[in-house]
């Protein structure tokens, strides 16, 4: 008996390369951190261990999720609800308690804006009846 593949909809793709995208500009943010780390000891207020630490996370975390994603596994599924609230407060609590400069604040309604609307599809892509029998959350 052949076993056919479930065919991945449009929005779980773009979903994945969005979950991939943040893993890759994490990614960016550790290599940078160890590249510029004299220079970011000199500029910030705080250590680029947080940097570090910060990058290497949600590089560890993204990659996977967004493989999960791809392929369609229940478990990738289930936990991205869970990993953009998290990442969503993670950047909000970047963003403000963290700003070394006011300027970086001045934008904050198109950021917020930006990160609803984003939740909102992604959640909307996760809940479509194609996308729950691609994770096998719902029967065809």
């Amino acid at each position: 008996m052949k076993q056919t593949r479930k065919r991945r909809p449009f929005g779980v793709t773009l979903f994945a390369l969005l979950v991939l995208s943040f893993a890759v500009l994490n990614l960016l943010r550790l290599i940078q951190t160890f590249q510029k780390w004299d220079l970011l000891t000199v500029l910030l207020p705080f250590s680029p261990i947080y940097l570090l630490l910060s990058g290497l996370l949600w590089t560890v975390v993204g990659f996977p999720l967004a493989w999960g994603i791809w392929r369609g596994w229940r478990l990738a599924y289930q936990l991205s609800p869970v990993f953009l609230v998290i990442y969503s407060l993670y950047l909000w609590a970047d963003r403000l308690l963290l700003s070394v400069y006011p300027e970086r604040l001045e934008n904050w309604p198109f950021i917020a804006a930006l990160n609803i609307l984003i939740l909102a599809w992604s959640l909307w892509v996760l809940t479509r009846p194609k996308a729950m029998i691609f994770f096998g959350e719902k029967n065809e």
